[in-house]
């Protein structure tokens, strides 16, 4: 038994009214609140171990912020995305029931794409260009559990429609 209440509120428009290459610039926002809470099953009377705790992997604040280009052959993409602290689980990892969090974090792609033909794109892809790193703590953010870092990633691919 748990209850998730929540709200998205959303945005995205293109600048057509700009003149020439301007014209292709575009924005997009999203942001999320979700309040949630489930009993925890570990929770004993007389322990530490809390009785509610949000749902798994839900973060109370998020949001993405993307920065657009759609013009001619030229698409090109630029994204934050940011997400609060989230449960990430009550087991696992000898916490006996201690709720452990993932901490906030954050990360920009970015994408770029040239359409040479009808039949053929090229695109260049860069994730997590900020190379962040997450951490997980048990009970309290001085308690850390393990850090993980989510190296830079690149890509280039060919698409060839026919």
């Amino acid at each position: 038994n748990g209850t998730i209440r929540g709200a998205e509120f959303a945005y995205q428009q293109f600048y057509d009214f700009l003149p020439g290459w301007l014209s292709g610039l575009g924005f997009q926002f999203n942001y999320t609140y979700v309040d949630s809470s489930v009993s925890n099953p570990f929770a004993t009377a007389g322990s530490d171990i809390p009785a509610m705790v949000p749902l798994e992997k839900l973060s109370k604040h998020s949001y993405n912020a993307v920065a657009l280009y759609e013009k001619g052959r030229y698409t090109a993409r630029l994204a934050w995305s940011w997400r609060g602290e989230y449960l990430d689980t009550t087991q696992g990892s000898g916490a006996n029931g201690i709720p452990q969090y993932q901490k906030p974090y954050a990360s920009l792609d970015a994408s770029v794409s040239y359409n040479v033909n009808d039949h053929v794109a090229l695109s260049f892809d860069a994730v997590n260009l900020n190379n962040r790193m997450n951490e997980v703590y048990i009970g309290t953010a001085s308690a850390p559990l393990r850090y993980e870092l989510n190296d830079r990633r690149y890509g280039f691919s060919a698409r060839i429609t026919y």
